[in-house]
């Protein structure tokens, strides 16, 4: 990501419309990470306060880690991951970067990745999540849709509302319901869930 810290400066395309970005002052001051929300961003603090936006950042949207050249840190790319242009098989369809309540998924994301939790056992929060939580909840942020904001709860057996905006490889923006972002091809090896898993995956309260 550090790379493209240099582009970062012009705030409109760093963070969602949907987020406003803490006040400097606040900002200034902080002194550690911070995970987002449907309303704020992430806060990349770094070791110190210097800033430079390559060492401490705020912002709205997280990198498929799978687009990493070295997901887990092993010091080759992963089997799965989108190494190469022409590793990715389907680019309409594959998933680069999305609204975030981290700069990244983490070192993995599975078909069977939870919804997000927070503190409450059995209670989704697609608001504020776990910040110890990884994978695909991460993007499970209800920023967009006919309901975003606070969504905690649901008709058992239905899909989460709210939805999130994705940037794919071949360049398009689209907005992808929180509920289908299990479906997309989000590493080389990815198999979509069964509907049973889904559900699963909506309801669960996580570790």
């Amino acid at each position: 990501m550090l790379p493209l810290k240099q582009y970062q400066n012009i705030d409109k395309v760093r963070s969602c419309p949907r987020t406003t970005d803490y006040d400097p002052n606040i900002f200034n001051n902080m002194g550690h990470n911070t995970n987002g929300t449907v309303d704020t961003p992430f806060v990349y603090w770094g070791s110190q306060f210097t800033g430079n936006i390559a060492n401490n950042f705020q912002g709205g949207y997280g990198l498929n880690s799978y687009f990493y050249s070295d997901t887990k840190g092993i010091g080759q790319p992963d089997p799965e991951a989108y190494a190469t242009e022409a590793s990715v098989l389907h680019p309409t369809q594959t998933p680069v970067f999305a609204d975030c309540v981290w700069n990244d998924g983490g070192d993995s994301l599975t078909p069977n990745d939870s919804g997000p939790y927070n503190t409450s056992p059995g209670s989704p929060d697609y608001y504020q999540q776990s910040s110890k939580q990884t994978g695909l909840a991460r993007f499970c942020v209800a920023r967009h849709g006919s309901a975003p904001g606070n969504v905690k709860s649901w008709s058992p057996g239905g899909t989460p509302p709210g939805s999130i905006n994705v940037a794919f490889y071949d360049t398009h923006i689209e907005t992808v319901k929180i509920a289908n972002l299990w479906n997309l091809p989000w590493n080389r090896d990815w198999k979509a869930p069964s509907r049973a898993q889904l559900i699963l995956n909506w309801q669960s309260p996580g570790p």
